[in-house]
């Protein structure tokens, strides 16, 4: 029997004012051999385009899994693997001001591989890519000003 992944520990962080950086709290992941994933949505000020820059914590080595981006704004999904406990916040670098939020969420990364994809202004990772996976998603709505990841992990068959 193949058992879901579990999400160790997951947090948020947003600016509900315009900012060219958006930072989650302390993540704290107790074990090592951990995958990072940075679920980030911002929208931006003005007519300017909207990215994340660069996301960065921990010293690790970060890496844009899934972009989707429109005239609203931007959602992005980020990874970085850590083979210590991570005990950091999680910083993403927006190109330009704009408010929005950050999930980071972390699972033992023994045979998880992420999967992305996405349409319109959502992106989404499933881990790992067979049965029983685990799916988180992120978008961004300019008519409500809200943004932000799922919050919880959905597994699914």
């Amino acid at each position: 029997m193949t058992t879901s992944p579990t999400v160790t520990k997951a947090v948020t962080g947003n600016s509900l004012i315009p900012a060219k950086r958006i930072t989650t709290p302390r993540l704290d992941t107790r074990t090592g051999s951990q995958l990072l994933m940075a679920f980030v949505s911002a929208g931006h000020i003005g007519r300017q385009t909207q990215s994340v820059q660069q996301v960065e914590g921990g010293g690790l080595r970060w890496t844009r899994v899934e972009r989707r981006t429109s005239a609203a704004g931007t959602t992005e999904v980020w990874q970085a693997y850590s083979k210590q406990p991570f005990k950091n916040n999680v910083t993403a670098r927006l190109s330009g001001p704009g408010t929005g939020a950050v999930t980071v969420g972390a699972a033992p990364s023994a045979g998880n591989t992420v999967a992305a994809g996405g349409n319109g202004r959502t992106a989404s990772v499933r881990l790992p890519v067979k049965a029983g996976s685990l799916a988180w998603a992120v978008g961004f709505d300019p008519r409500r000003s809200t943004s932000g990841a799922a919050g919880r992990p959905k597994s699914g068959r």
